[in-house]
């Protein structure tokens, strides 16, 4: 069954949650410095992603810049299926961070 695309869901205090975090992707580049973390938004197919439109913030991972980079386009750095897992594990991470600092309850 398809889903119609729908307006990306915006929840500003997801994005600003990962100011200052630690990253949860922890990948084999991670710099481990929560001062360049970020809400790394997961692009797939079926993430209500568009061209020039980012994913749902529930539908991301936060994210030092080394490893935003490491699983964003990864050319050359990432094979597949290492992103997929990284970007699963920092995505069940940072659900877990949220509710933990009751960003989310």
């Amino acid at each position: 069954m398809m889903i119609p695309k729908q307006k990306p869901i915006r929840l500003q205090k997801l994005r600003d949650s990962a100011r200052g975090a630690p990253c949860m992707i922890q990948g084999p580049t991670c710099n481990n410095n929560p001062e360049t973390s970020v809400l790394a938004h997961y692009r797939s197919h079926d993430s209500n992603a568009g061209m020039g439109m980012k994913p749902d913030d529930t539908a991301a991972a936060i994210a030092c810049s080394a490893c935003h980079e490491y699983i964003g386009d990864g050319v050359g750095k990432c094979n597949e299926r290492d992103r997929q897992f990284y970007w699963l594990r920092g995505i069940l991470r940072t659900f877990r961070y949220w509710i933990e600092e009751g960003v989310l309850k």
